[in-house]
C-alpha cells in the first residue's frame, strides 16, 4: 500500500485547485509554509527575499540554501518520493530546485514530463527521455570533469526544448574568423580597491561601525506557492545586532515564518511552529550573513577574490568580484563601476545536474539618516520565482535584547 503520509507531502503529485499537494492539504486546514536564497537557491520560498537582504550596514548577506520541510530532513529523494529512478541518492530537499533547473534549461513546464494528476506515474515518453539525459549529464561530469558540475542541461539546450546540434554560421555581414586574436589588454582595479570603494560608498567604515543594531520594516511581494504565481503580500521585520545576531520575521496570510542566528546556531521556524536547525554549508552561510559588519569584513569572509571583468547589471557597468568562501561554492559580487555600490549577488545551490543560480539585486540606495546607505528595493530571482522586498523604514541603533534572537521551541 502506498504511504499516504508521503503521498500527502509529495511535491511532484497532483495539482487541482493548488499546484502542489502540500498546498492543497493546507487549503483544508491551516496552510503550511515550507522553509527552504540564497542558497541556496529556492527555499524559505516565501521568506527568501528578506533572508537574502543586505546587512543593515549595506553588506550583502548570504542567501540561505533551499531547506526541506521537516519530514524531508536527512532523507534522500529515493526515500522520500515515489518512483525515483535516477536521483535516488540526491538529498530530498534538492529535488525541487533541480526540477526547476530543468524547467529553465529546456523552457518547459512540469507537465512536459509529469502527469498532472500523479507526478509519480510513467505516462509521458519525455519522462523516460529525461532520465536518460540526466544519467548522461551525471556520467559526463563524473568521468570527464572530476565530478564537478561543468556540463548541465543548459549547456546544450539554452532554454529551448531542442538542443543546439550544429554550429551557427555567420551572417552575410559578420566577420569570418580565420586566426586567433589575443584579447585586448584590460586593466581592472584590485579586489581590495573595489571593496574599499564599496565601504566608502556606504558611508565609510567609521560611520558603519557607529551603528550597533538596526530594525528594518518592509513589504514583500512574494509567490504564494512553489511557482511564481499567484502572489501574496507579506509584512517583514528584520532585526540585527552586533556582532552576529540576526532575526527575520515574515508575516504571510498563511502564517509567520522566521529565520534566525543567535551568535552560534542558525534556525528556521515554519508557519506550523516546527523548528529546523541549520548545519553544514547552510550554517556557514548563515554565520557569514549574521556578521553585522560584513561589508567591512568581506576580506575575512572569503579565502580569496578573483576579478571577473566587467558585466552589465540592470543597464549599469559592474565589476565582477568572485569570492571563494571556505567549504562553499564561489559567489559572484557585482559592484557599480561608477558608484562602487553592490548591485547584485549571485549564489548557487549545487545539484547533481549542475548549479542552480539565484540573483539578489539591490537598488534605490538611500541615506538612512546617519550618513550610511541601504538599498530600499531588493529583488531575488531564482530559476522559477521572483521575490520583491520594498524597505519602508530603517531604524539605526534601536534597542534590541539578545533574548529576541534565541532559538524558539519547536511546536508539535
Amino acid at each position: 500500500m502506498r504511504d499516504k503520509r508521503v503521498r500527502a507531502v509529495h511535491p511532484e503529485r497532483s495539482r487541482r485547485v493548488l499546484v502542489y499537494p502540500e498546498l492543497r492539504r493546507a487549503a483544508r486546514r491551516k496552510k503550511r509554509i515550507y522553509m527552504g536564497p540564497i542558497g541556496g537557491v529556492l527555499i524559505a520560498a516565501l521568506a527568501l527575499a528578506m533572508a537574502a537582504a543586505p546587512r543593515p550596514d549595506g553588506a550583502e548577506p548570504q542567501a540561505t540554501l533551499p531547506r526541506a520541510a521537516p519530514e524531508m530532513a536527512d532523507k534522500t529523494a529515493g526515500e522520500f518520493f515515489d518512483n525515483i529512478q535516477v536521483l535516488q541518492d540526491t538529498p530530498a530537499y534538492q529535488l525541487l530546485p533541480l526540477m526547476r533547473l530543468i524547467n529553465l534549461s529546456l523552457g518547459v513546464s512540469c507537465e512536459h514530463c509529469h502527469d498532472a494528476e500523479d507526478r509519480s506515474l510513467d505516462i509521458e515518453d519525455a519522462k523516460e527521455t529525461a532520465r536518460s539525459m540526466m544519467t548522461m549529464v551525471m556520467d559526463l561530469n563524473n568521468n570527464s570533469f572530476a565530478g564537478q558540475p561543468t556540463m548541465t542541461c543548459y549547456s546544450c539546450h539554452r532554454g529551448a526544448l531542442a538542443p543546439v546540434a550544429q554550429a551557427i554560421l555567420p551572417g552575410p555581414d559578420d566577420e569570418i574568423v580565420t586566426e586567433e586574436r589575443p584579447p585586448a589588454a584590460t586593466s581592472y582595479p584590485t579586489a581590495d580597491q573595489i571593496l574599499a570603494k564599496y565601504v566608502e560608498a556606504l558611508g565609510g567604515e567609521q560611520a558603519l561601525r557607529a551603528v550597533t543594531s538596526r530594525v528594518i520594516t518592509a513589504t514583500g511581494d512574494l509567490p504564494a506557492e512553489l511557482r511564481n504565481e499567484p502572489r501574496v503580500t507579506a509584512r517583514i521585520e528584520h532585526y540585527q545586532k552586533a556582532p552576529s545576531f540576526d532575526l527575520t520575521v515574515t508575516r504571510l496570510p498563511a502564517g509567520i515564518v522566521s529565520t534566525g542566528f543567535d551568535g552560534q546556531a542558525a534556525w528556521l521556524q515554519d508557519a506550523q511552529g516546527a523548528v529546523t536547525q541549520l548545519t553544514g554549508v547552510e550554517l556557514g552561510r548563515a554565520r557569514r550573513d549574521a556578521d553585522f559588519y560584513q561589508s567591512v569584513n568581506l576580506q575575512q569572509a572569503y579565502m580569496r577574490f578573483v576579478i571577473g571583468g566587467i558585466e552589465q547589471v540592470n543597464n549599469r557597468d559592474a565589476y565582477v568580484v568572485i569570492g571563494l568562501p571556505r567549504g562553499d561554492a564561489p559567489e559572484r559580487l557585482y559592484f557599480d563601476v561608477q558608484t562602487g555600490l553592490l548591485l547584485r549577488r549571485q549564489t548557487v545551490l549545487p545539484t547533481p545536474l549542475g548549479n542552480s543560480p539565484m540573483n539578489v539585486d539591490y537598488e534605490q540606495y538611500r541615506d538612512v539618516g546617519d550618513g550610511t546607505k541601504y538599498p530600499f528595493l531588493i529583488r531575488t530571482t531564482s530559476t522559477t520565482q521572483r521575490h520583491i522586498v520594498r524597505i519602508e523604514r530603517v531604524q539605526n541603533n534601536a534597542p534590541i535584547e539578545n533574548s529576541r534572537f534565541a532559538r524558539p521551541a519547536s511546536r508539535p
